[in-house]
């Protein structure tokens, strides 16, 4: 297969929509469900138990759902800070792509990745996600609006194919 160039200019709202959909992910989200259900059970029972609790146990208590709540809220803030500073950092990146693999330019910087470094490639709305093996929460992405046209996006997916498998 040929190689091909894609360039593109990350924004916030790139970013963000990548570190959303990787961290709030179908196991996080059933985990989210499962203490959100241990708080409703937890504040439940202070509720109707607080006068049989001794007030030195109250800590067991408020102490799981206040931690569920605080990092619900530290997450969201920092999924915002963490793509707000990406975006300010970043300037146009682009992809060398061939059967060999894949060349990352990013601010002057040249990062060269074989095909068997990445495990899997996903696919969202707008974006491709590349997953390396090394370490299952880092990742790459590609918006869709990086391809010139349909069969340029056909030729990455065929590349992509053929050297990860199906695009999940």
């Amino acid at each position: 297969m040929a190689k091909f160039q894609l360039t593109f200019n990350p924004t916030y709202q790139d970013y963000l929509t990548v570190n959303r959909a990787t961290t709030f992910n179908k196991p996080t989200l059933v985990l989210i469900g499962l203490m959100t259900l241990t708080t409703i059970i937890t504040l439940v029972g202070w509720l109707i138990g607080w006068l049989t609790v001794d007030p030195n146990q109250l800590l067991f208590f408020v102490l799981p759902p206040a931690l569920f709540v605080f990092f619900m809220v530290y997450t969201t803030i920092n999924l915002h800070q963490h793509a707000r500073q990406k975006a300010n950092q970043t300037l146009a990146i682009t992809w060398h792509l061939d059967c060999s693999g894949i060349s990352i330019i990013e601010d002057g910087h040249s990062q060269n990745y074989s095909w068997d470094q990445f495990s899997i490639a996903q696919e969202l709305d707008a974006y491709y996600l590349l997953f390396l093996k090394s370490s299952p929460s880092d990742h790459f992405f590609l918006p869709k609006s990086a391809f010139a046209d349909m069969s340029q996006e056909q030729h990455f997916c065929k590349l992509v194919g053929l050297n990860l498998g199906m695009i999940k």
